[in-house]
This record gives structure tokens, sequence and C-alpha cells, in this order.
């Protein structure tokens, strides 16, 4: 069963911008990403606003009021307990699940 936490900071950011969009179908997707390049790059799980790609499949929460979608991938791969929080630095909103941490897979320190 998918469980998603907010940070009380959280809701209100992303009920704006759902707002914002003025789509009645238009969901908060948690998605795998690319990001960074060559020996820097790493996955990371992010937010983007979407809509259903697949009815079925897909599994949907409602969590205070904002609407998430996950695709069954996405779960397979990182589980189904997710948390989102701001990061202070930017502003933006992180993704965590305790299934995964993002970081390069090469080029530490040493």
């Amino acid at each position: 069963m998918l469980s998603i936490t907010l940070a009380p900071n959280v809701r209100e950011k992303l009920k704006n911008l759902l707002l914002e969009e003025d789509n009645d179908a238009a969901k908060m997707r948690i998605r795998e990403v690319k990001a960074g390049s060559g020996c820097k790059s790493h996955i990371e799980l992010r937010l983007s606003i979407d809509e259903r790609d697949e009815l079925e499949d897909e599994e949907e929460i409602s969590v205070d009021g904002v609407p998430f979608v996950v695709h069954p991938d996405v779960i397979d791969t990182y589980g189904s307990v997710f948390s989102v929080s701001i990061n202070e630095e930017n502003g933006m909103p992180v993704v965590k699940t305790p299934n995964f941490e993002a970081g390069p897979a090469c080029c530490k320190s040493k």
C-alpha cells in the first residue's frame, strides 16, 4: 500500500503549484530521474506535475488534500513508502524513501 508523508511546509507549496496548473486532472508524480553527467551522474527521486498515464496500473493517493501518483516501476524499485520535504538551500521539494539514497555512484574522494 502506497504511503507518502509530507513535511508541514510542503503541503501548502504543493497545493499552490497544483492551483496554478489550473487542471483538475493534475497530480504530483513521484518519478525517477538521472541528474548530473559523467561520473557525477546519479539517480534522484523527484516530483513533477502530471496526469495519470495508465489508469489501472499506477498507484494514486491523496495526502492532506494533495493528489499523488506513482508508477509501479518506481514502487517495485524503491518500495511504497515515501516522504516529501523542502530543501532549505533551494526551496525545492525533496523525495526520500528508506530504500534509496541519492548520490554519485563513482568518483568518491580518497
